[in-house]
């Protein structure tokens, strides 16, 4: 038999955030939408960390970058397979009347460079929801690297990350 890798409390707590954001997602009273919306995402990414590797780990530089290509395959691809194909049939959506605007030549152009950088831009309106797919990516790398910073320069990487975590509170969402 082999050794149990699951925590069975993360599964639970996971589960609830899901429960959370099925609940925020319905007719439910401003009051409880509002603290399940508070609550639901950092819930997800603090589960998240919680499974994140040790600090050892990050301390060679084989082990980020074999880090960095597993996030490409399992956060950036998956991104990319569902943005194109809804960039790509923007201007049928717009003749269908579910967008405003149509692409020309020049705005496809744009718009494909934005999600290849894992952005999304404001004409596509069926994309926002993976903000979170874009934010996960990016706060794991810099982790990853902050860490790796720490560890090869011998420091406790809260010296790092919680200037960064406020600076990242004082930037504007947009």
């Amino acid at each position: 038999m082999g050794v149990k890798t699951r925590i069975e409390e993360l599964d639970m707590l996971k589960a609830v955030g899901i429960v959370m954001v099925v609940i925020g997602h319905t007719a439910c009273p401003y009051e409880l939408h509002r603290l399940f919306y508070f609550i639901h995402m950092p819930l997800f990414f603090m589960l998240s960390g919680c499974t994140n590797r040790s600090d050892s780990y990050y301390g060679e530089g084989k082990n980020v970058r074999q880090f960095f290509l597993k996030r490409l395959k399992t956060l950036y691809w998956p991104f990319l397979y569902y943005s194109l194909p809804i960039v790509l049939l923007h201007n049928v959506f717009a003749s269908a009347g579910l967008y405003e605007s149509f692409y020309d030549a020049r705005g496809f152009i744009i718009q494909l460079a934005r999600v290849l950088l894992f952005s999304i831009g404001e004409t596509e309106p069926f994309l926002p929801q993976l903000w979170f797919i874009k934010v996960l990516f990016i706060t794991e790398i810099l982790y990853a690297l902050v860490v790796m910073m720490c560890v090869r320069m011998g420091f406790s990487k809260y010296y790092l990350l919680l200037p960064l975590s406020v600076a990242a509170l004082l930037v504007p969402p947009q």
